[in-house]
């Protein structure tokens, strides 16, 4: 592949050439170490590199459908970028430097993006409605005014949250993947029953975003996003 090949063609060439999707490899991963971890794990004879890579947090239930996947590479992309250079070890293997890399490695292990905007953001999803006219379809739209005043609030810095917080919590990554999600976020819509509390919720591996139905309050909508974001750290958590 030539050198000016972008990101994307680069790990779409990897994926359809490398990569046999019919086997899959197991990596336990300590959210506290994770390259650590991941590093220990590649290192167990089963470990098949051209395998599919399931991802397994510790401690954690939840089956890797493309989430917990998208959130190691997302957690180990950040490790990575704290680290100045890769050394040798005792016995002398893999000594290299970022700066030395060819230009076609660089586009892959230096891939940097600008952070996200509101539009960038809004493209990303796209709205499951009710039939319009319905009653459902009143109340959702009530709900998606509060959701998009509430990313007004996100780029006007209002509210003590990112855009690529937000991305994390709907998708288990923080940027938006050189070669793109699979799909649309897809949003859609769950009941609001009295006397029950239902923070947004959703999953990361098929991409989807629950908010609560018919809910007119900016400020208490704003109040359980929040809440939803600070407290989603780790699968089956909410």
């Amino acid at each position: 592949m030539e050198s000016g090949s972008s990101v994307g063609e680069i790990l779409q060439k990897f994926g359809e050439t490398a990569v046999n999707t019919n086997e899959r490899t197991e990596l336990i991963i300590f959210r506290k170490k994770i390259l650590e971890s991941a590093f220990l794990g590649m290192a167990r004879p089963a470990f098949k590199l051209n395998a599919k890579i399931y991802i397994k947090f510790s401690g954690e239930i939840g089956q890797d459908y493309g989430g917990p996947r998208r959130e190691f590479f997302s957690g180990s992309g950040e490790e990575v970028e704290n680290v100045e250079k890769f050394t040798t070890d005792d016995d002398g293997r893999h000594a290299m430097t970022i700066a030395h890399f060819e230009p076609m490695a660089q586009a892959l292990f230096c891939y940097t993006v600008e952070p996200l905007s509101k539009q960038q953001f809004e493209s990303l999803c796209n709205v499951s409605y009710s039939e319009i006219g319905s009653n459902k379809r009143c109340l959702e739209d009530e709900t998606i005014y509060c959701w998009e005043v509430f990313l007004q609030d996100i780029s006007d810095g209002n509210i003590p949250v990112t855009f690529e917080e937000l991305l994390a919590f709907i998708t288990g990554a923080d940027k938006v993947p050189p070669c793109g999600f699979s799909k649309a976020i897809d949003i859609s819509f769950y009941p609001v029953e009295h006397g029950v509390y239902r923070l947004p919720h959703v999953s990361t591996c098929s991409l989807e975003l629950h908010l609560p139905r018919g809910i007119d309050d900016i400020k208490a909508f704003q109040e359980l996003m929040i809440r939803a974001l600070k407290e989603s750290m780790g699968f089956e958590k909410i």
